[in-house]
Parts: structure tokens; C-alpha cells; sequence
């Protein structure tokens, strides 16, 4: 997926930058990469994240800044792509307390800048687990968010659209093991064979990280001319498909002979589903003449990364 031709002319026209927060992580590479083929360059783009370090693109390293060094100045004329949050697997290492007081630095530190300076836009990648925030700290949390920036965004005018995001996929994964489909794909790249450990179904709906972010792009550039929401939110979604099938589709896609192992499944345990209502995210993908990448395009991108 790259940016359509009318999104990277209207973007090469005028003299809009981008800040991204949560540049390390996988949304934030997609997003640099994007974003540096459209503009030919890094030099409208700023990035930040959780320190000061810098990220590797292909030919060009980019300056990474902590988020707390974000100006306000920064805002003006850009758009924002918010994708800075202490993940899920943090909360055991933090402790409760100090998990939810820096994801809450996080978004009062955005909320705050976009108070100050209103960007042009904004983009947020929420979670689909803000669907049902009182189960989990970490879904309470990006529910809480959510509110928080839209609220900012609405009482300074500006256009926002956030994506609740459930199961993604594609190229740019800075750590794939963490994710069943990478790890399927990196397990048959050596042979196999594929080990699910699942003993319960589990149901999941792939979405590309790149369809994403060029969509949000697309709506943030262009969504006011072509009449879409001003104020938004989509789930992602795509075919929805139990983990011994993708582990089998892997597998067929990766090379002949390639095995997966499985225990047999417990009918009797609820399964476990983990899947969004893509209609919106359709409904918008159809405005800006997208087409999302399928499943097998999605296991085939996996399989050819890095």
C-alpha cells in the first residue's frame, strides 16, 4: 500500500508537516515510511517517542525525540499521528499505579499540546479492547483517551479520526514474535513446523497496518472535501478466521510440505474472539477509492518481511 496519487499531490503542494508519536513502534514506522515516499524526504516529518534515539529507514535515519520534549510549536501546520501508549505487556513489569500514571501522562501531554496549538488533524490508534474498557486496565485506559482527545479536538475544531484497532498485519513488524501471524510466518520461513498452542478456538480479523494508516492519511487530507466525518471512529476488520486456519494458510503460502501442530480443541471452552465491525472503515476505504489488502495478501506481505 502507498499513498494515492491525489493524497501525495495535495501533500507535495502545500507546506503541511507531520508529528508522530509512538514513532518505534509498528504504526509509527509504517507511518515514517509512508510519509517519506510521498514527501521524498524527512525533512516535514518529527518524530517522537519514549526517548531520545534514532530510527532507521531505508537510506535515511530519522531523529526520534522523547515526547516529552513536544512543542506546541510543532503542531502548527501538521498533522498529528498519535500512536505514543505503554502497552499491554508493560503492566506486570510497572505495577498498576505506575502503568496507568504514565499512559495518562501520555495522553494529557497531547490533549494539552492540541489545546495550545491545534494541529491541522489528528489520528489516534485506539484498541479494540476500549470496546469493552471495564475488563482490562489497559482498555480502560485507551477508552479514557479516546474521550480525552476527542473532546480536546472538538472544543479546538479540529478534524480526528480514530481507529480501534483489532488484529493487523503486513511488513514493518519491529517485533514479530510478539504476534501469531509473524510468528506463524517466521516459524515456516525455517521449515516448521507451525506450533498453536491455542486448545480453545480462537477468532481473529486481520487488518494491514499500512491500509490503516494510508486511509487515515487519506481522510486527514482529504476527508473534508469529500464530505466525511469530521469527528470519527472505525474498527478494523477483515475476513475473520480461527488461528489452526491461518496457521494452515501460512503454512500453504510458505512452501509445500510445511506442518502444523495442534492440540485437539475444547469445544466446551468459550471460544476466544478478538474481532471488529469493519463497516465504517469500509464505508471510508470506499470515499477515498481504497481497496484493503486480503488475508492472503496480508500472510503473503508477513512472509516476505525482514
Amino acid at each position: 500500500m502507498t499513498l494515492s496519487a491525489e493524497v501525495t499531490d495535495r501533500l507535495r503542494a502545500d507546506d503541511s508537516s507531520f508529528v508522530v508519536t509512538g514513532a518505534t513502534g509498528w504504526f509509527g514506522r509504517v507511518t515514517v515510511g509512508l510519509l517519506a515516499e510521498a514527501l521524498g524526504g524527512t525533512d516535514r516529518i518529527r518524530c517522537y517517542a519514549s526517548r531520545d534515539q534514532e530510527l532507521t529507514l531505508p537510506g535515511r535515519p530519522v531523529r526520534v525525540r522523547p515526547l516529552e520534549d513536544l512543542r506546541t510549536d510543532d503542531l502548527r501546520t501538521s498533522y498529528l499521528l498519535h500512536y505514543a501508549f505503554v502497552m499491554r505487556d508493560r503492566l506486570e513489569c510497572l505495577g498498576l499505579d505506575q502503568y496507568v500514571s504514565e499512559n495518562t501522562a501520555i495522553t494529557r501531554a497531547v490533549v494539552s499540546a492540541i489545546g495550545a496549538t491545534p494541529p491541522l488533524g489528528l489520528f489516534v490508534t485506539s484498541s479494540g479492547a476500549a470496546r469493552t474498557a471495564a475488563t482490562t486496565p489497559y482498555g480502560w485506559l485507551k477508552a479514557v483517551s479516546d474521550d480525552a482527545l476527542r473532546s480536546a479536538c472538538r472544543a479546538a475544531d479540529v478534524r480526528v479520526l480514530i481507529g480501534r484497532v483489532f488484529a493487523v498485519a503486513g511488513s514493518g513488524n519491529p517485533n514479530p514474535l510478539r504476534y501469531a501471524l509473524s510468528s506463524f510466518a517466521d516459524q515456516a520461513r525455517r521449515g516448521g513446523p507451525i506450533q498453536v498452542t491455542a486448545s480453545r478456538a480462537v477468532r481473529r480479523s486481520y487488518t494491514g497496518v499500512a491500509d490503516i494508516v494510508a486511509l487515515a492519511l487519506s481522510d486527514l487530507v482529504l476527508g473534508a472535501q469529500r464530505g466525511t466525518p469530521a469527528d470519527n471512529l472505525f474498527e478494523t476488520g477483515g475476513e475473520v478466521v480461527e488461528v489452526g486456519e491461518l496457521a494452515r494458510r501460512v503454512a500453504s503460502a510458505a512452501a509445500p510440505g510445511v506442518d502444523v501442530c495442534r492440540p485437539p480443541i475444547d469445544c466446551e471452552t468459550e471460544p476466544d474472539d478478538y474481532v471488529g465491525d469493519p463497516a465504517e472503515m469500509l464505508r471510508l476505504m470506499a470515499v477515498h477509492g481504497m481497496v484493503p489488502a486480503s488475508l492472503d495478501q496480508l500472510i503473503a506481505a508477513t512472509l516476505a518481511a525482514p
